[in-house]
């Protein structure tokens, strides 16, 4: 099958006055109208400074600042990501970058994600236009974030990201030392937050949304919510080529959740 045309663009990385995590960074490309190009253009989010927002393509990392909350090494991988760029001399207050000098980069992306993010491989200036040269494979490669396929991420593109991951995870690198994605302990919130089990960060947004309604009055359990009140939230997915919903890979037990998701294997179908 023919790789999808990808669009270059050329332009710079910005970080002072936002609050980057280890997989989005706002850049402002060279040419604005370049955009229109992209799929999705109409939800497109352009700022004053001309910047928009990247949602890195085929990772996830540790979260930062998802509706006021936080995973352990959120504030690692935002630092490895501005690392990895080149922003060095980032000055960050309570999660907002107030200082950091604008690097040059490239961006290789076709589409623009339902929350207005551009979808894209991001490079260094100079960097060789090869996803194994990218900044998205460097945090998997760091062990700093999780894959996370979709199935409009290029066939080719998930294989080389999960075999990254994966020497990263044999290694214990990153969040590989810490994940409880297999299995964790989820009273509350805290019980995945800072200083709680590390989980994949899709799975972690979901618990979130769980735990909140539990204590709203929801009496079920996990996959019970998942298949009931999280609607397009209970992701579908691939799974060794079945189409599955992500409820069916999940199970809790009292507060314990034994999960079989994967982010190296699991697929999720871009809504």
């Amino acid at each position: 099958m023919d790789r999808p045309r990808y669009h270059v663009l050329p332009g710079t990385f910005v970080a002072a006055g936002y609050a980057p995590d280890g997989d989005s960074i706002r850049f402002a490309p060279d040419r604005l109208a370049a955009l229109d190009e992209l799929l999705g253009t109409l939800r497109l989010r352009v700022a004053k400074d001309t910047s928009v927002q990247l949602r890195l393509e085929g990772i996830d990392a540790p979260e930062l600042h998802y509706l006021a909350h936080a995973q352990r090494l959120g504030d690692a991988a935002r630092d490895t990501l501005l690392h990895a760029i080149g922003i060095d001399d980032a000055h960050v207050e309570h999660d907002l970058v107030t200082r950091a000098r604008w690097v040059r980069g490239t961006i290789l992306t076709r589409s623009i994600d339902r929350n207005g993010r551009v979808i894209a491989y991001a490079f260094r200036d100079g960097a060789p236009l090869d996803v194994r040269a990218s900044l998205n494979a460097a945090m998997l490669r760091a062990g700093m974030a999780y894959p996370l396929a979709h199935d409009t991420q290029p066939a080719g593109d998930r294989r080389t990201f999960a075999a990254i991951a994966r020497l990263a995870r044999i290694e214990k690198l990153g969040v590989w030392a810490h994940d409880r994605t297999a299995s964790f302990h989820l009273a509350t919130d805290r019980s995945i937050g800072p200083h709680g089990g590390l989980i994949f960060p899709k799975l972690f947004r979901r618990c979130l949304a769980y735990v909140s309604d539990r204590l709203s009055g929801f009496r079920g359990d996990l996959r019970a919510w998942l298949e009931g009140e999280a609607g397009a939230d209970n992701d579908v997915v691939i799974v060794r080529g079945r189409l599955m919903r992500l409820s069916e890979l999940v199970e809790e037990v009292g507060r314990e959740v034994r999960t079989r998701v994967d982010g190296g294997r699991v697929v999720f179908v871009a809504r």
